[in-house]
């Protein structure tokens, strides 16, 4: 889903949404909505990052602020922001497996970050990676992950022969130099805890920095990683085949 098909949806759902943020301040801009400060959103269950890239829209002469993006894990959100007698009240929703979850703001936020960290699951696999460190634009960056019991592990050898972890779902998610999403993909790995993917980078495209988060969580464990890839733009001419 895109974000114009998720936005259409959220607005039909979102009447009667209950208020859960207010604080107090006087707006000059979005940047005084207090995530978009810390690039956090919760729900009951989980804290997500935002990426920098944001759509905005003002209703009843600027007293409502609409938000809607994506979090680098690729979920969609939305939300509210009321401006009343300078407090700041907020609401929304992020689209995750398919259903709309609600998100938690500010007061209750300190109490949902401990329960949140009490429910983490334990960082107990390791996530080692072989992939492209340096291309052209008009080439395909590979990535080959590999996930293993970090006791099992400990000298982080991608070619080990034993210690997988099969079964651990992975999530991967491309930001380009302006930290907006270019690419994701996700799977799981397989029987030797090995998973691969790549994504590919037209010929347009100006050099740059890519930025690549790799998510790995099964029942018992979770681990990330993140690394950069960089793309040097135009094939010289000399490099032409």
């Amino acid at each position: 889903m895109n974000l114009n098909q998720f936005l259409a949806l959220v607005i039909l759902l979102s009447f009667g949404i209950p208020i859960s943020e207010t604080v107090t301040a006087q707006i000059v801009s979005i940047n005084d909505i207090d995530y978009i400060q810390t690039r956090g959103i919760f729900t009951d269950e989980k804290e997500f990052t935002i990426s920098n890239e944001i759509n905005t829209r003002e209703f009843s002469d600027g007293s409502i602020i609409r938000i809607t993006g994506y979090t680098v894990e690729g979920y969609p959100y939305i939300t509210y922001s009321k401006i009343n007698n300078q407090q700041i009240t907020t609401h929304g929703k992020i689209f995750i497996n398919d259903k709309f979850i609600p998100l938690i703001f500010d007061q209750q936020k300190t109490s949902q970050m401990q329960k949140i960290e009490k429910r983490e699951k334990p960082n107990d696999i390791v996530v080692l990676m072989q992939y492209t460190e340096r291309l052209y634009s008009g080439q395909t960056a590979k990535i080959d992950v590999k996930i293993f019991d970090s006791n099992q592990n400990k000298s982080n050898d991608f070619n080990q022969n034993y210690g997988y972890v099969p079964n651990t779902n992975i999530k991967i998610i491309v930001l380009d130099k302006n930290g907006q999403i270019f690419s994701s993909s996700d799977g799981t790995t397989n029987e030797r805890g090995f998973y691969n993917t790549g994504f590919f980078i037209p010929k347009n495209i100006q050099s740059g920095t890519f930025t690549v988060i790799i998510n790995a969580e099964n029942d018992n464990s979770k681990s990330s990683k993140t690394i950069q890839i960089f793309n040097l733009g135009e094939v010289p001419d000399h490099d032409s085949p």
